[in-house]
């Protein structure tokens, strides 16, 4: 079936292992589930952390688990494995080797190999299939409650706590909204039946994280709040958060979970004692009353707000910014990188042609110009030998041609989304390509060496993010964002981005009007495409100049010809001391 690889800490007393949160709620999930039965079943590796005995662990007893190897160094491992954080699974798919990385991303790749229609993973098997960059409830799933976690269990010497657990307010008050469901007129209809009330007065009782259904989000959840509640005492939980006590005891009682007992018992004996206090003496922190689904109407969301469109903030902003550019060093030049380079497309075979990774006709030819401008940004800077990643992939239209095009370089497909990535497998099968591998997680989850780092149109934060990751890894770049108007601050990547926007007068509100018009590039005859594209010009220098500012040479221009996609920069970063990419830029 495939290795799952899973961080550890070391070796306790009574031959436990001590193991991070992440870790837990894993090995919970398989327990629970009974995942690791089958003619194929998974192999675990557990593997030495870094972590210091300062770091927040639990207690696990391996010996419960069939099919596991203990304490494997990290040098030890297999390159598929190096190069995400953990925990991450590699398996064998159509002769590929395949990783996936993140917590919510190998407990669905479990459950669906497990079945491919597991009721965990929901409506079409959707349950956090976001990534937690663009999605509130799968950061909510899979960082912030594992971050309160390791937060209590850092406190826990404490004899009392003043304040409930943000986290816990928030579930709270996202329980207290209608859950957001497909066929939802199907599922008021079927509750009506069961209440003995018309569908116009039946309301879907949000028994569960996720609506009425217990899914993949309740078995991370659960976990969790075991540990977060432990120090509460229940009529208090039942008089301060009473919608989360009563989703956890419904989870508690339910037999999809009972195998986890076991783990759970061994993890209780390390939890304090809930004292005897009244609700009077805890505090519930507010939260904004909103649900944590991104899509929630009540949630604020500053791109559909007016005021961000109005025409003077607009000329404001860019009033600043004008200012800002006249003293930066970046050269925004005609041609594009690389626009020497020559590569013919007729040459080239089927399947690495946009025809035949299925893009509809009417957008082939836009699509190859896009496609044409990064190839020959990347074949210019790329040496034999080095590593090429291609973030936020799809089904690898530009990892793939230029696997083909550069056959001494190795290439990997960085995509959330496992659709896109089998599609992907299908194209490299055709092709008989011997030099790409798969990671399927988010770009935060990756952390291996590599030479090049590509994105095309990777979505608002996504292209700060592979940014920020090659500048980490000291890599050169060749990116085109998109979605300008999708940025804000978040738990990776704040703005603005460089030293010179920050220091300057401009404000928070101002850098998203101009994101916000820089997306307003509707084609040459569109009134607001010359305003856009000057918006767009003053995102990718704050970018570049952030880039600069940390050691980079780098370029900005325009692809050829602009007209392939209103998204058209293409932003290209040099570290100044790599000199195997024998290329310097006057910028």
């Amino acid at each position: 079936m495939g290795t799952l690889y899973l961080n550890a800490f070391g070796k306790l007393e009574d031959s436990s292992r001590a193991v991070p949160v992440e870790t837990f709620v894993v090995l919970h999930a398989i327990k629970s589930l009974d995942l690791q039965s089958g003619a194929s079943p998974i192999h675990i590796v557990l593997v030495e952390s870094n972590g210091d005995l300062l770091s927040p662990s639990v207690p696990v007893d391996v010996d419960i688990f069939s099919h596991i190897s203990v304490e494997v160094s990290h040098s030890a491992l297999p390159y598929q494995a190096k190069v995400c954080k953990l925990p991450a699974f590699v398996a064998k798919e159509k002769g590929l080797l395949q990783t996936v990385a993140g917590l919510s991303s190998v407990l669905r790749k479990l459950l669906f190999v497990n079945s491919q229609d597991h009721p965990l993973l929901g409506f079409r098997q959707s349950c956090l299939i976001a990534c937690a960059e663009v999605s509130v409830w799968t950061r909510f799933c899979e960082v912030d409650i594992i971050n309160s976690v390791k937060d209590m269990l850092l406190r826990n010497s404490q004899s009392y706590l003043e304040y409930i657990p943000i986290d816990v307010a928030r579930l709270e008050e996202h329980l207290s909204h209608a859950p957001r469901l497909h066929n939802v007129r199907k599922h008021r209809q079927a509750y009506a039946k069961t209440i003995g009330s018309t569908e116009s007065e039946a309301e879907v009782p949000h028994l569960f994280a996720e609506g009425p259904s217990m899914t993949l989000a309740d078995v991370i959840l659960f976990p969790c709040f075991f540990i977060l509640l432990s120090s509460f005492p229940e009529h208090v939980l039942v008089e301060t958060v009473p919608l989360v006590f009563s989703w956890y005891a419904r989870v508690l009682a339910s037999e999809q979970l009972l195998n986890g007992a076991e783990l759970l018992l061994k993890l209780a004996s390390i939890l304090p004692v809930p004292s005897d206090l009244d609700k009077s003496s805890y505090n519930l922190p507010l939260v904004p009353k909103e649900s944590l689904y991104k899509c929630d109407p009540s949630r604020y969301k500053p791109r559909s707000n007016k005021m961000y469109t109005q025409q003077e903030d607009v000329e404001a902003s860019l009033a600043i910014v004008n200012t800002l550019m006249s003293e930066h060093e970046i050269i925004q030049t005609t041609k594009p990188f690389g626009d020497e380079i020559e590569l013919l497309w007729q040459n080239l075979p089927l399947e690495i042609q946009p025809e035949g990774g299925h893009v509809p006709e009417k957008r082939q030819s836009r699509k190859a110009e896009q496609l044409q401008n990064m190839a020959k940004a990347v074949m210019k800077l790329a040496q034999p030998g080095h590593i090429l990643v291609d973030f936020c992939s799809g089904s690898g239209h530009l990892g793939l041609l230029l696997a083909w095009v550069l056959p001494s370089c190795t290439v990997l497909l960085l995509e959330n989304k496992d659709k896109s990535l089998q599609r992907a497998v299908d194209r490299i099968e055709k092709l008989g390509l011997k030099n790409v591998e798969l990671v399927q997680g988010n770009i935060d989850y990756f952390q291996g060496e590599f030479d090049i780092g590509i994105a095309l149109h990777a979505c608002g934060v996504a292209s700060d993010i592979v940014l920020q990751l090659c500048e980490s890894k000291r890599a050169a770049f060749v990116v085109c964002p998109c979605c300008y108007g999708s940025i804000q601050s978040g738990h990776t990547v704040s703005y603005p981005r460089s030293q010179l926007f920050q220091d300057s007068s401009l404000g928070m509100k101002d850098y998203l009007v101009l994101g916000h018009c820089a997306d307003q590039t509707h084609g040459e005859e569109g009134c607001k495409t010359a305003q856009g594209n000057l918006c767009m010009a003053a995102i990718d220098t704050d970018r570049l100049l952030h880039s600069h500012e940390g050691g980079y040479y780098v370029h900005l221009s325009k692809m050829d010809p602009p007209t392939c996609s209103p998204k058209n920069n293409l932003l290209v970063g040099i570290p100044q001391e790599r000199a195997d990419f024998k290329v310097v830029t006057n910028a």
